[in-house]
């Protein structure tokens, strides 16, 4: 799992990682198998809570316009569908820039509204300095 170095890397460059507390959010196929991995491995008692996407009943189309996108017939055949010609560079209809897990850094506040202060960290990060210290 790349979040794990993610995590890893963050607690071993810290004096007291049982004060740190790493939210995860992943997608339903991800969920149990990210879970397990967390519970049975102790990252020198930091916290480590993952959370499930699809359990995010209010990000739907209503709110968020990347879930709207993704119910409309053009915008899934722009991403999906290969058969028809376009004249943009396929690597920009490459259908992770659709995925609702890429947009969620947009919602922290929504997500988390109890935490005051967030550093967020993608999952390709090795982390080689103490992170404390942006929040004090």
């Amino acid at each position: 799992l790349a979040i794990s170095v993610v995590i890893n890397s963050t607690v071993s460059n810290t004096d007291r990682p049982q004060q740190l507390v790493f939210h995860i959010v992943t997608n339903g196929v991800n969920y149990c198998p990210m879970q397990a991995w967390f519970l049975s491995n102790d990252f020198k008692g930091a916290t480590v809570e993952v959370q499930n996407i699809d359990e995010l009943t209010w990000l739907n189309a209503s709110y968020s316009p990347i879930m709207k996108q993704r119910l409309d017939p053009d915008s899934r055949a722009y991403y999906f569908s290969w058969s028809r010609e376009f004249t943009v560079d396929p690597k920009f209809r490459n259908p992770k820039y659709s995925l609702p897990l890429n947009h969620l850094r947009f919602y922290i506040p929504n997500i988390y509204p109890h935490l005051e202060k967030v550093v967020f960290l993608d999952d390709d990060v090795v982390v080689q300095k103490d992170l404390t210290p942006l929040f004090s």
